[in-house]
């Protein structure tokens, strides 16, 4: 811990900032409680102000604070930036309470404010060790690789010798779950800034605390990596939702040498869990190869990046632990209405597509792509859901299910499912297949297609390009 709080100091220190270090010998709540007093009375609203704590945690909070009094404590601080980095077991009970006290803190990108607030695990997960040697814990690893200079030109940005708030909170959380490994660690944020908000200045190429300076060989210089053919073109674009009441934002990848002026027109294939450290990437460059090669149809890829994943892939659950686990839970029917009314025409008013739209998503996200085949099959043309969590609120879009049978008569859609090993989820979408089958409406095309030799977190990978090649697949 020691030398995770004296490497995130290091860091912030060669960029400018004055550091207040807290050694971990005289550390208690009530030292930390003075401490948030004393910035309360001396911070201005011109200052940039940045906590990085680490310590221990649980579900009622870390050591020096329960979680709503420490999201309490946030909000009071009157800086002009705040940015939180919280690092302790089970840290997105922080995220969590923040997000629902949105009123206190929502306007501020509207107002030149900012605030960042990153967890490196959500409110179930306990934060250890990257099993990569050297790394000590991903999230602190990620922040101080950031504030070092890799955050410049994150998320397909050009280097500009800043670091922007966006670059900080995309390479923070790209780094925390890419450095965890099988850990899976599922990083979260909460807050808002504007666009261009700016946390910190670099020197490109310059050493940075605690890294090793770059090797003098002659004829050997570093040299930035080019991005990958199939994201030269990956655009993010921001979506101001009156639906959802918030900026959403969104990534969209063109097909393989799209040209804007030609008259071709493409389908479109609707990503949830779409940010770019989500499942975007591994996506556009497996829909890239396929198009590439000639095996898929060309078409656009828009992913939908994630605010509050729980509320909005999900229905209303009757299940404690699913309510104590996802207490915002029950937006899928706002999240459909926004996918509808504003995203999906803004994607047919800015891009030339065909008509057919495709949905999808893996998980919660595969739990919200079935569901929106039973409350608005009219939505989408295919429907890929994988891994999906029809075990939620007791398999109550199976129930569901039985009950609008008679509404997909007319339907006409391709439906794929695919499973893993994991007991609760197949035996949940072996019923919701069963039933389907049982009184399949002749314009449903359905495929399930089980692979127990995957797991939760490596089946998107494996039954992703599978389905795509069923659904879009130019060759047999």
């Amino acid at each position: 811990m020691e030398r995770s709080i004296a490497g995130v100091a290091a860091a912030f220190a060669a960029r400018g900032f004055e550091v207040d270090l807290v050694p971990t010998d005289d550390l208690s709540a009530s030292v930390v409680r003075e401490r948030f007093a004393e910035y309360e009375r001396t911070l201005t609203s011109a200052d940039t102000f940045v906590l990085y704590t680490h310590g221990h945690g649980g579900p009622f909070g870390t050591f020096f604070a329960a979680w709503p009094q420490y999201a309490e404590r946030i909000l009071a601080l009157p800086a002009r930036q705040v940015i939180v980095l919280s690092m302790s077991c089970q840290a997105g009970g922080l995220t969590d309470r923040l997000l629902t006290r949105k009123a206190k803190w929502e306007g501020r990108a509207a107002a030149g404010r900012s605030l960042v607030v990153l967890t490196p695990v959500d409110a179930s997960q306990n934060a250890g060790p990257s099993p990569e040697p050297g790394i000590g814990n991903p999230f602190t690893h990620a922040v101080i690789t950031a504030l070092q200079g890799d955050a410049d030109g994150c998320s397909g940005r050009e280097r500009n010798g800043r670091i922007e708030l966006q670059e900080l909170v995309d390479h923070v959380r790209t780094v925390t779950r890419a450095k965890s490994r099988d850990q899976s660690y599922r990083p979260q944020f909460a807050g808002e800034f504007p666009v261009e908000a700016v946390l910190a200045n670099v020197t490109q190429n310059a050493t940075a605390p605690n890294r090793t300076p770059e090797a003098t060989t002659p004829g050997l210089a570093p040299a930035e990596l080019p991005r990958p053919a199939a994201l030269r073109t990956l655009t993010a674009w921001k979506l101001e939702s009156q639906v959802l009441g918030e900026r959403r934002r969104v990534f969209v990848a063109p097909p393989p040498g799209y040209d804007a002026n030609a008259t071709a027109r493409y389908p479109v294939l609707y990503l949830l869990d779409g940010g770019i450290d989500e499942d975007l990437v591994h996506v556009v460059e497996a829909v890239h190869a396929g198009c590439t090669w000639d095996v898929l149809t060309p078409m656009f890829v828009v992913g939908i990046e994630n605010t509050d994943r729980r509320r909005d892939l999900t229905e209303p659950t009757e299940v404690d632990a699913e309510r104590a686990a996802a207490p915002r839970a029950g937006g899928a029917a706002r999240f459909r209405e926004f996918l509808r009314t504003e995203l999906m025409p803004a994607v047919r008013a800015r891009f030339p597509t065909d008509g057919r739209d495709a949905l999808l998503g893996e998980s919660l996200a595969g739990l919200f792509v079935a569901t929106t085949l039973i409350e608005a099959p009219e939505l989408f043309d295919d429907y890929i859901a994988l891994s999906p969590s029809l075990h939620w609120n007791g398999r109550a879009a199976v129930r569901r299910t039985r009950e609008r049978l008679s509404a997909l008569a007319d339907v006409k859609a391709n439906v794929y499912l695919a499973t893993a090993d994991e007991s609760d989820i197949v035996g949940a979408v072996e019923e919701f297949v069963a039933v389907l089958r049982a009184q399949l409406p002749a314009g449903i095309a359905l495929e399930y297609h089980p692979i127990p030799t995957e797991f939760h977190d490596t089946v998107f990978r494996a039954a992703a390009p599978r389905a795509l090649r069923r659904l879009f697949g130019r060759r047999n």
